[in-house]
């Protein structure tokens, strides 16, 4: 059941980014980002200094770790196989963070 949660939530993922049109470098994206979806549900990314991450949506939390190596993000949900990391291009912009992936930017906003 949580495998199948979790595949939903990799789904998931890539509709909210198809609808919106562990270093020194990672150290800008620790802490809590989050954008809105369709229908007013909340989507957050919190991501902590010890390189473990979270994904919350629709009240559900999923937890797992990152590690960033250059301008990419890549995150390992718990209970997914290491062959299934989510991997994203990321900017930090003041408190705005934009990931990207096939060429798809999502904008979220600092808490």
């Amino acid at each position: 059941m949580k495998n199948a949660k979790l595949k939903l939530l990799g789904v998931l993922m890539v509709l909210v980014l198809l609808m919106s049109a562990c270093g020194s470098k990672g150290s800008d994206l620790v802490g809590t980002w989050a954008t809105d979806m369709i229908h007013g549900a909340e989507m957050a990314f919190s991501f902590e200094s010890n390189g473990k991450c979270s994904i919350t949506m629709d009240g559900e939390s999923f937890t797992g770790k990152y590690t960033v190596k250059g301008d990419q993000v890549t995150m390992t949900m718990e209970g997914e196989d290491e062959d299934e990391d989510n991997v994203f291009t990321y900017k930090v912009d003041g408190d705005e963070l934009t990931i990207s992936t096939t060429g798809i930017d999502t904008v979220l906003t600092k808490k």
